[in-house]
């Protein structure tokens, strides 16, 4: 889990907040639900809370589109 969060967050240039997701136990399922006051509670300023949210929001796309695939095909 630690691993994967730390790599996703070096991929959009956050990584030097990786300890304080690993802290919070925070992984990659947690990222599309993290809302802007969570991340303000982790303490990352506005500029990385937007990217963050950005990139979690285009990570949970492929999800939701594996979900719909699945549901067409039973």
């Amino acid at each position: 889990m630690a691993n994967e969060i730390e790599q996703w967050l070096g991929e959009i240039d956050l990584a030097k907040y990786a300890d304080i997701f690993k802290e919070h136990e925070v992984g990659l399922r947690d990222l599309p639900h993290l809302t802007d006051d969570d991340l303000k509670t982790l303490g990352l300023p506005l500029g990385p809370r937007r990217r963050l949210l950005a990139a979690a929001a285009a990570l949970a796309k492929p999800i939701a589109a594996g979900a719909s695939d699945e549901s067409a095909t039973r």
